[in-house]
C-alpha cells in the first residue's frame, strides 16, 4: 500500500493505481475481521475471496502507467520541431521516472510471494475434490496433483509446458487472424515432438518449479512471438514458422531443458529500442490492447476474452518471474528480421 500511495510524479494518483491501492486496503480490512483459526473452512474462503479480488492487477497497473504518460505528454508539449520524449527514453536520466521502476519492481516482488505463499499454502490445506477444482480453475491450469506438493510441481518439463502455453495462444490467434505460426521444437514440430519425445522421458526427469509462474512465462513470450510473425506475413498469407530450443543432454539431469531459446521471424525490434524491451514504460507506452491471458495464479474476468495481446507488461512482468527463482531473461532482435528470447531458468 505504501509503495504504490508514494509513487513519484502522481503516478500513486491515478485511478487504475488507487483501485489497486484500495483493493489492497479491503485484504486489511478483511482480515481483521477474519474467522478464527479454529474455522478453518471460513478462513480459507476469506483467502480465496483475497487472492481472487488481485486477479486483474496487472492489467490496472497497465492502465495506470498508460494514463500517467499520457497526462505526461498532455503536459509538457515539445516546441518548434522536437519530437516529444518518451518516459522510456527518459527514465535513466531522470531519477524520478527511474524510481517508479525501482519500486514496481520491488511491488510486483512482495506481490508475487504473497500470491505464492496463498497458492501453496491452500493447495496443501485444501482437501475437498469441489475446493480444489475451483482453485485449479482460479490458476488457469489443471495439473497432475500427483506430482506437486502444494503449488511447487516436482517434475516440471519446461518443454511440455511450452507446448501447453504455445497451443492455447495458438487458438487466441486463430480466432483473432484466423491462422498462426507452427512451433518447432528443438527441430521437430511441436505435436511430433510430444509423441516422439515426451512419452519417452523417465518419470523424475523434471526438477522443482513453480509451474504456473512457467506458464505464465512463456505464455507471454510466445504471445508476443505469434503477434509479430502474422502481423508481418500480412493478411491472407501464412506467417512463419516460431522456433523454440531446449539445452538437454546435459550430464546433469536437472540442468536438462533450464535454459530456453525462442526465435521468431517477425517484424524485430530497433537496435535503440533493445534496451528498453523490458521497460515498464517502454510496454505501456501506447496503452495495454486487450485482455491478458492468466498470470501467475491470476484469471481474467468472465466478461473478458483473452486475446493475443496482452497487458502491455508481458515481458517485464515475464523477466521479473524468471529472476524470482534466480534465473534471468534477455533478448536480442533485428529490425525486420525477428527476435532471440532467452530465458534461464
Amino acid at each position: 500500500i505504501l509503495l504504490l500511495r508514494d509513487l513519484p510524479m502522481g503516478l500513486g494518483s491515478m485511478g487504475s493505481i488507487r483501485k489497486v491501492t484500495q483493493d489492497y486496503v479491503q485484504d486489511i480490512r478483511e482480515l481483521r475481521n477474519s474467522p478464527p483459526k479454529n474455522e478453518p473452512v471460513r478462513f480459507q474462503r476469506c483467502i480465496i475471496a483475497i487472492f481472487v479480488r488481485h486477479r486483474g492487477m496487472l492489467r490496472h497497473i497497465a492502465h495506470g502507467l498508460a494514463e500517467f504518460q499520457n497526462h505526461l505528454q498532455s503536459s509538457f508539449v515539445p516546441f518548434g520541431q522536437f519530437q516529444a520524449t518518451s518516459c522510456a527514453d527518459a527514465s535513466e536520466g531522470v531519477p524520478a521516472l527511474r524510481r517508479i521502476e525501482e519500486v514496481l519492481d520491488e511491488f510486483f516482488t512482495i506481490r508475487t510471494t504473497l500470491r505464492l505463499l496463498i497458492s501453496h499454502c491452500l493447495k496443501l490445506t485444501v482437501h475437498d475434490p469441489a475446493d480444489e477444482e475451483m482453485f485449479d480453475e482460479m490458476l488457469m491450469r489443471s495439473p497432475n496433483h500427483e506430482t506437486y506438493v502444494g503449488a511447487i510441481c516436482m517434475d516440471t518439463r519446461p518443454s511440455v509446458v511450452f507446448i501447453e502455453a504455445y497451443q492455447h495462444a495458438q487458438f487466441l490467434c486463430r480466432r483473432e487472424y484466423g491462422d498462426a505460426s507452427d512451433l518447432f521444437v528443438n527441430g521437430i514440430l511441436a505435436k511430433d515432438f510430444l509423441l516422439e519425445r515426451v512419452n519417452a522421458l523417465q518419470e523424475g526427469s523434471g526438477f522443482p518449479y513453480v509451474e504456473h509462474h512457467l506458464y505464465f512465462i512463456f505464455s507471454e513470450v510466445i504471445k508476443n512471438a505469434l503477434f509479430t510473425s502474422i502481423h508481418k506475413a500480412g493478411p491472407n498469407k501464412k506467417p512463419a514458422p516460431i522456433h523454440v530450443a531446449f539445452l538437454t543432454e546435459s550430464s546433469l539431469q536437472s540442468e536438462n531443458e533450464r535454459v530456453v531459446k525462442v526465435t521468431d521471424s517477425g517484424e524485430g525490434i530497433l537496435s535503440h529500442d533493445v534496451k528498453k524491451a523490458f521497460s515498464y514504460y517502454y510496454a505501456t507506452a501506447k496503452g495495454c490492447v486487450g485482455a491478458p491471458l492468466a498470470a501467475a495464479g491470476e484469471q481474467v474476468s468472465s466478461k473478458e476474452q483473452p486475446q493475443i495481446r496482452g497487458t502491455g507488461l508481458s515481458l517485464t512482468g515475464s523477466r521479473l518471474l524468471v529472476r524470482y527463482f534466480g534465473g534471468d531473461m534477455t533478448l536480442q532482435s533485428i529490425c525486420r528480421k525477428g527476435t532471440d528470447v532467452y530465458i534461464h531458468l
